[in-house]
Formats: C-alpha cells, sequence, structure tokens
C-alpha cells in the first residue's frame, strides 16, 4: 500500500524529496506496528506520535500530515472505511515571521561575491523573494525587461510574478 500510495503522488508530481520522506516515515510507522497497516487503529497513530515527544511539534505535525494523508488516500480508494487520523487534533504551530537581511548584512552578502554571475544571482534574490528553484527555472528570455518583471514557477507548479530592481537588471546584463 506505502509502494502504490507513493506511486499515486509521483503521478501527481510531488517532489523526489517529498517522496522520500513520506516513504521514510510510512516505513517507520509500519514497523513500530505490530498488526497490518490496514488494521492500524487511531490509538495506534497516537501512540506512535507520543514516541516522538522528545522532537519538535512541528516535526510530530509532519508526521501527522503523512499518516493523514497516506489513510486519507487509502478511503478514497475504498481499501478503508475511515482515516484513523481524524479523530486527531492537529496542534497549532506558531507562525514564523522570516526576517530579511538589514543593510549592513546586505552589503556584506554583496561584497563577498567574487564575480558578476553571483552578484546578479544575489540582486535577483534580494529584488525578487525568489526561491532557489525559482530562481534557478529562470530562463534570460522570459523577462520582460520593459515591465522589470518575470513569471516564476514554484512549489505545486504555481506561477507568479516577480519584479526585478535595478540593480538586478544591470547585473543580469552584464
Amino acid at each position: 500500500y506505502i509502494k502504490m500510495f507513493l506511486g499515486a503522488l509521483k503521478v501527481e508530481n510531488y517532489s523526489s524529496h517529498t517522496l522520500k520522506n513520506y516513504r521514510y516515515e510510512l516505513i517507520n510507522f509500519s514497523q513500530s506496528l505490530n498488526k497490518p497497516i490496514l488494521k492500524a487503529s487511531t490509538a495506534d497513530i497516537r501512540q506512535y506520535l507520543a514516541e516522538s515527544e522528545r522532537l519538535k511539534q512541528s516535526t510530530i505535525v509532519t508526521k501527522l500530515d503523512i499518516l493523514s494523508s497516506f489513510f486519507g488516500w487509502l478511503v478514497k480508494e475504498d481499501e478503508l472505511l475511515r482515516n484513523p487520523c481524524i479523530k486527531i487534533k492537529r496542534p497549532r504551530l506558531p507562525k514564523k515571521v522570516r526576517e530579511g537581511l538589514n543593510v549592513i548584512e546586505l552589503e556584506q552578502v554583496r561584497a563577498a561575491c567574487k564575480n558578476i554571475r553571483q552578484r546578479a544571482l544575489i540582486e535577483v534574490f534580494y529584488s525578487t523573494g525568489c526561491r532557489l528553484d525559482e530562481l534557478r527555472k529562470i530562463d534570460k528570455e522570459a523577462i520582460d525587461w520593459e515591465t522589470s518583471s518575470v513569471i516564476v514557477c514554484g512549489k505545486g507548479d504555481k506561477e507568479r510574478k516577480v519584479y526585478l530592481s535595478e540593480k538586478a537588471k544591470y547585473y543580469l546584463n552584464q
């Protein structure tokens, strides 16, 4: 069932990193059970999560999300009548606000650049707020130089428009 579930996620274009994490977690859970995975109960899942008490709350939430996704898929596939994770309340996590670089830190990063290519990369990062993978996928031909914008493809193949600063455009042209 785990193999079939991962195959279904692969078809849905989940990243190899996500698939690897799901596989690891589901195998750990199945090995902790003393019965077939289809016989797993809410109590089994609670017990498994309780054994992870030394872990960060966010890790426990991730474990629960993976198990819930797996059992939800089994329900959709008519292998189970109900998802045993439904009764488990998902712990709330505090929202983290990421802080950007201050002016001094930004100048230190700029000064550390060894060539024009690195400087262009830093300027595009800073002006657009792109993730590394989004930046990697940008095709220079796709940049609209007049509006200083480019469409990037992010997580889940979601597209969004980002804007380049004048410095970013300058170093990209260099």
